[in-house]
């Protein structure tokens, strides 16, 4: 496989000696440095050897990606979904377990695994997956996540046997593969949450957090902070995620609920939106935990306080993502959660037995603009403050705050004519897109001929992808 980055190349290398070796081990990249490109020239090699893979994925948005990338490769995935085997002897196969759980039976052994990829292994250790590992005894393991640690405590040792990590949030930053997260706290309010079952109380949080002054206050941060760019905001349940969509939308901006219970298409859709821009923002509970790729985001308001370090990474890494103009993946944390874990960026060293080594140091929150600044930090990242723990706020002076104004992360005052101007043309806007689509003059975006051509040549005139020729239609068409 072409064009793999150093420590991509480094970690196919170290997993395939120990796969090589029999041993079973989890590849831990971060969240955006291309776990899944690296797992696939894993699989050109196992396929090389003579092996066949099954590659078990949590949920359809991954297993959709899983079967382009496969394709992409030249690899002419089968798929095993929906009650059914697609896809006579390939040699690689991307699996949905709870269908494959009720085919183990009548699997011909000549379809075994030789390999089992977990996507999102901190899943390995529910029962159905157990109950596939089990089937297939003589199969060599290999798991992928960013964040080996499952919530509730049980190790991964109980299924895996080494761990490979080539590289780590702060060295990819350093190397300009994910921006820099600028994590910044409010002074307006934070809340005090009573810990149920491992983790802070979910319907606790959202009635502290569902006060009008509190929901005012996330709506003014977005506007200041973000002026309509497009953000991830983590709620703590799903009746809080639909009340701050509203909220959002009651106040003028563009935003949509995404959740489980939605149609595969409806998800994508939402997704698409957020990429393109034409909406500002998602609000979520479990979406942008794990594995879904949400392009286009600037970055993420905290409303769900936890005490997982798994969740904490999942989401922050969701905006870190690097985009045209970006610079900063901005976290809005105004419930504490940088103070729990530390900076996202910190050093962390992963192990198999449920714990993680890491050494947290509270960041100093910058008293003239929020900004969390690393310990060792005399001078604020954003603002230019001298900052020190006993630093006070000089009284009467209006507090800045970093935003995403014309294109660059600058420090401005609450009452910024120009970026209150921006904010109010993002709203109107946002409305007139809003109240379009309702109304359903919106025009669709269609890509111009000439892409949707190369689209076609590039995709679906591969032998692979014959059985697709109805969605290059209408591709052609400018159907979708």
């Amino acid at each position: 496989m072409q064009g793999l980055r150093l420590y991509q190349t480094q970690a196919r290398f170290s997993v395939n000696r120990l796969m090589n070796s029999s041993r079973h081990p989890v590849l831990v990249l971060p969240t955006g440095t291309g776990k899944t490109k690296t797992a696939v020239g894993i699989i050109e090699d196992r396929v090389a050897l003579g092996g066949r893979v099954y590659v078990l994925v949590p949920q359809i948005e991954i297993f959709t990606q899983w079967v382009k990338d496969l394709n992409d490769a030249g690899l002419n995935p089968g798929m095993i979904r929906d009650g059914k085997v697609m896809g006579v002897n390939r040699k690689v196969y991307v699996v949905m377990p709870l269908t494959l759980i009720n085919m183990l039976a009548h699997i011909p052994q000549s379809m075994y695994p030789t390999e089992i990829i977990t996507d999102e292994c901190h899943h390995s250790e529910a029962r159905s997956w157990q109950a596939i590992y089990d089937f297939f005894p003589k199969a060599t393991r290999l798991g992928l996540t960013a964040t080996p640690q499952r919530t509730d405590g049980i190790p991964l040792s109980n299924t895996y046997t080494d761990i490979v990590s080539t590289i780590d949030m702060k060295q990819a930053i350093e190397a300009g593969y994910l921006s820099k997260p600028l994590c910044i706290v409010p002074e307006e309010y934070a809340i005090d949450v009573p810990v149920v079952d491992g983790d802070y109380d979910p319907k606790a949080q959202a009635k502290l957090l569902g006060k009008p002054e509190i929901i005012g206050d996330v709506i003014d941060l977005y506007g200041r902070i973000f002026v309509g760019k497009p953000v991830i905001v983590a709620c703590c349940s799903f009746e809080h995620a639909q009340e701050m969509t509203e909220s959002f939308c009651n106040a003028g901006w563009n935003f949509k609920h995404i959740h489980s219970n939605l149609a595969p298409a409806d998800r994508a859709a939402i997704i698409k939106d957020v990429r393109s821009g034409a909406i500002n923002g998602v609000c979520t509970v479990g979406i942008g935990i794990e594995g879904m790729d949400i392009p286009g985001l600037y970055g993420l308001i905290w409303l769900r306080r936890t005490l997982s370090l798994t969740i904490y990474l999942q989401f922050c890494g969701r905006v870190l993502r690097p985009l045209e103009g970006k610079t900063h993946g901005i976290i809005v944390d105004p419930v504490g959660n940088v103070f729990i874990h530390g900076l996202p960026e910190l050093h962390r060293t992963w192990s198999l037995d449920g714990t993680t080594e890491q050494k947290v140091e509270h960041p100093i929150i910058c008293p003239e603009c929020g900004t969390a600044n690393p310990q060792k930090a005399h001078i604020c990242t954003v603002c230019g403050a001298i900052i020190c723990d006993s630093e006070p706020r000089r009284e009467g002076k209006k507090r800045t705050i970093p935003s995403m104004y014309d294109g660059k992360l600058v420090a401005v005052g609450t009452n910024d004519y120009e970026v209150q101007q921006a904010i109010r043309s993002m709203k109107a806007q946002a409305a007139r897109i809003r109240k379009e689509r309702q109304a359903g003059t919106l025009e669709p975006q269609v890509l111009p001929k000439s892409e949707r051509m190369k689209l076609f040549r590039e995709n679906m005139l591969k032998p692979q992808n014959r059985e697709n020729f109805k969605d290059a239609i209408k591709i052609l068409k400018g159907d979708v």
